[in-house]
């Protein structure tokens, strides 16, 4: 560790920029070093463990909207495709709604 002191006379702005473009950079590498992939097959107990409920093998078998590719007996799930099915069941509150009109009205 250096000891030595460098005093400098920074604006607002410029500390601004300063601290924006380290974030930048830590965020960027934090994409690149993304430990999963994406899209992953998963057989039915990882399904069990990667659902937020952790349900039981038997609710998923009888639970025929969630989507699954079946080879013999098997089933098989492709994480994407689960991500999408959990979204598209979230329900939003009024801050997420308020948001999103603001977002709608600030883009026009």
């Amino acid at each position: 560790m250096n000891n030595s002191l460098i005093l400098t006379q920074l604006t607002i702005p410029e500390v601004r920029d300063i601290i924006r473009q380290e974030l930048q950079g830590f965020f960027e590498t934090q994409k690149t070093e993304n430990h999963e992939p994406a899209d992953r097959w998963m057989n039915l107990t990882e399904l069990c463990e990667y659902l937020p409920n952790r349900p039981a093998k038997q609710t998923i078998y009888q639970d025929e909207t969630i989507p699954r590719h079946k080879r013999g007996k098997h089933l098989y799930f492709l994480k994407s495709e689960i991500d999408e099915y959990l979204l598209a069941g979230k329900k939003f509150n009024q801050a997420d709604i308020d948001s999103h009109i603001d977002n709608l009205i600030s883009n026009k």
